[in-house]
This record gives structure tokens, sequence and C-alpha cells, in this order.
């Protein structure tokens, strides 16, 4: 992989840098958004052993939002520390993540808005909340918040719950930037990241431990004191692999997935259960997925590995172009899922068959949705982007270099 000017400045001999493209991170999105899918459409209720055994299995499919978080955590610390000397460092992140993010989310509000006087959605109050990315805190004690119920056109109900993974993110982004500008030194960034991992870990272990386990379950998954973890074991992974260490980290990268997939799986046969709704698994598990995430990161963007290979072929990398809109369509129409799934059953006289068209023919179509939506609405915001060019640092370096200290020898580097 070629260098950036850019991070040879700040980092003496970077392995990854910003403005690098790295094409398995799609395949890695596509791998998140399936996860999330088979979790939300896979299993039944009937269908014999092999489907009991697999509905104990889907539900680790949250391990997608996970993974997503870890990778949002890396690419998003890596332009915040490459480009933190420039001039519009805080303009032109915060813009480009508006054209990123903002499009599709306010496209939802404005069809919430529009077919409210048409199927009389029951919209609250607390809804306002959704429009400044707070909707994850009201609704963890209005959890009605994350439905707009239609009692004339109940299939056509609109589902929000899983926007509290886009809260998380932008929350997470209004925080992180303003850390990284104060602190700027590799190692102090990651020693901090490494203490706020830790706590939020202890966080969730007390919440456990002192709250009824549905408030902790509420709680714990959907904020980001509780989340944070993910977002900054990906940061973590980021600011090592910018350090004169960095092959070294590179090398141990399977390590970290191994280590923390194994770690996970046996916790869960311990449990006799794969998803997050587990004191066990919601503490110290999603720890363990944090740490897998990030190593199966670091291999990824590995050119010439069998895992950058795999996540590099061209069909995945499709969906992880697409994977944004995917996670915001595939569910918002809940009813309409169970509908359409009730009448794939009927029509081939079986729930097997029925569903297994249902699930795969729901997420052809959810692609082609999120497609369209990227190729006729999105791109004109991210063509805007270009306008908000990251800066380059050279010429800013030699003024601010008195401000950076030294990042060489460090425990962490």
């Amino acid at each position: 992989m070629s260098e950036s000017n850019l991070s040879r400045l700040t980092t003496g001999n970077p392995k990854v840098s910003s403005k690098m493209t790295y094409p398995a991170l799609d395949g890695l999105r596509a791998l998140a958004v399936t996860l999330v899918f088979i979790e939300h459409f896979g299993g039944g209720s009937h269908g014999g052993r092999f489907l009991e055994w697999f509905n104990r299995v889907r539900v680790f499919g949250s391990a997608g939002v996970s993974l997503f978080f870890v990778l949002s955590g890396f690419l998003i610390t890596g332009i915040l520390y490459d480009t933190r000397l420039g001039q519009h460092y805080f303009k032109n992140f915060y813009i480009r993540r508006s054209l990123r993010i903002f499009p599709i989310f306010y496209l939802v509000v404005a069809i919430c808005v529009v077919l409210t006087p048409i199927l009389h959605l029951q919209l609250q109050w607390g809804h306002i909340s959704f429009l400044f990315y707070l909707g994850n805190v009201f609704a963890n004690w209005n959890w009605s918040l994350y439905n707009l119920t239609s009692p004339t056109h109940p299939a056509l109900s609109i589902n929000l719950a899983h926007f509290w993974s886009l809260f998380v993110e932008e929350q997470f982004y209004l925080i992180w930037p303003v850390v990284i500008f104060l602190v700027r030194d590799r190692v102090k960034l990651i020693r901090l990241s490494v203490a706020v991992i830790l706590l939020v870990l202890l966080l969730r272990i007390g919440m456990v431990l002192f709250l009824p386990f549905g408030t902790a379950e509420q709680l714990g998954l959907r904020m980001l004191p509780t989340r944070a973890d993910d977002l900054l074991v990906g940061g973590a992974m980021a600011l090592l692999l910018r350090g004169p260490a960095a092959e070294k980290w590179l090398q141990k990268s399977w390590v970290f997935f191994l280590s923390g997939s194994a770690a996970f799986f046996l916790l869960a046969l311990w449990r006799g259960y794969f998803g997050f709704s587990d004191p066990y698994n919601m503490t110290i598990g999603l720890t363990f997925i944090s740490l897998a995430s990030a190593g199966l990161i670091a291999m990824a963007i590995q050119e010439g590995s069998t895992v950058f290979r795999l996540l590099s072929f061209r069909p995945l990398r499709i969906i992880g172009k697409y994977s944004y809109g995917f996670y915001v369509y595939h569910i918002l129409f809940a009813g309409a899922h169970i509908a359409y799934l009730v009448w794939c059953m009927a029509i081939f006289h079986s729930m097997v068959i029925g569903g297994l068209v249902y699930s795969t023919s729901w997420y052809l179509m959810t692609l082609v949705v999120a497609g369209l939506s990227y190729e006729l609405y999105e791109k004109r915001f991210l063509a805007m982007k270009s306008r908000f060019q990251y800066e380059p640092q050279e010429a800013r370096f030699e003024e601010s270099a008195s401000m950076v200290p030294d990042q060489q020898g460090a425990p962490f580097s």
C-alpha cells in the first residue's frame, strides 16, 4: 500500500492513512448489514430441529451493529487524527458527515410527515427528539416512540426502533472530534480510549448488577455511554496502525479476531444463547465482539490476505456501498413485511419454503431500494463533499510542530 505524505509527517512510517482506499471494508459493511438482516428476518416458529437451532443462533446478528460501530470508529478516528492540524478541521468534518448521513435520515422524516394525515400515524411530542438525534434517550423511557402506528392501515405502520444506532453514532461524532482536537497526541488518545473502554464495560456490569435486567438491557444496548467502547476499540486500532509499531499490530490482528470470536462463542455456548439480551453476553460479550471486529478490520485492510480477497468480492462491495440505505430501509415498514411473510407462506403452502422466499426476496427488494436511493438521491449530496476536502497538513506542519508531542517509543506505539 502506498504511503500518504500527510500521515508520514505526523506519524513517521504509517501503514494506514485516511487517504487510502480499502475495498474490503465495503465487504465488511455488507457482512454487518446482512447479519442484522438475518436477525430481523431469518428463522420462524416452525420447521424442525434445524430451524430451532438456527433461531437460537440468528440473534447473534446484533453483532452486525457492533461491527458497524467499530468500523465507524476506525475510519472516523483515522480521518480526525490525520487532519487534526487542518485550518478547517471541524467545518470539513461536520459538513462531510452531514452530507453522508442527513439526506436519508431526513428523507425518512419527510416521508413520515407526509404519510401522517394519510395513515393517521400516532405522532407524539417525544418524536421531536428524533430530529436532533436524541431519540434513543427519550425512547428508553417511552418505547412507543419507536413505533408510528397507523390504526387505519396497520400493515403500513412505521418502525423506527433500529434508528437508535444512528443516534449513538451521531452523538459520538459530536464529542470525539473535540477530544482529538484537544488531545492531539496519538499515545494519549490510545490511553484515553482504553480507559473509556474499561469504564464502559464496568458501567454495563454495574447496570446489570444494580438495575432490573429489562432496564439494564434497554440502557446498556442503546446509549452512547454504554456503547462507546465499540467505537473506541475501532478508534484505538486506527491510532495503533498510525504508529511505528503498525506492522506488529497488523501481524497480531488475527489474534484479536480469533480470541474475541472464540471467547464470545464459548460464553454463548455456556449461556445457551447467542444474542445480547443476556447479562453476560451484554457485558463482557459485547467487549469480545468489539475486539474481534477490530481484528477483522485490520485483517481486511491487508492487501493480498485471504480476508482481503474474500471481502473484496464485487457483489459484497456493491451491497456494502448501499449498506447505509439498506439498514435504514430494511425494516422501516415492519407490519408490511409480516403481511408479506403470511402471503408467501399461503402461496407456497409451506412455512419453510414461504419463509425462504420471503426473506430472500425482501433482502433483494431492500437492496434495490437502497441502490436507487444511493444512485438517484444520495449521490447528489455526496458530490458536494468535493467542496470540503480534508486539507493537506504539510503547509501547517512546521508552524504546528511545536504543539505536537513526541510520539515515539511509548508503550502503545
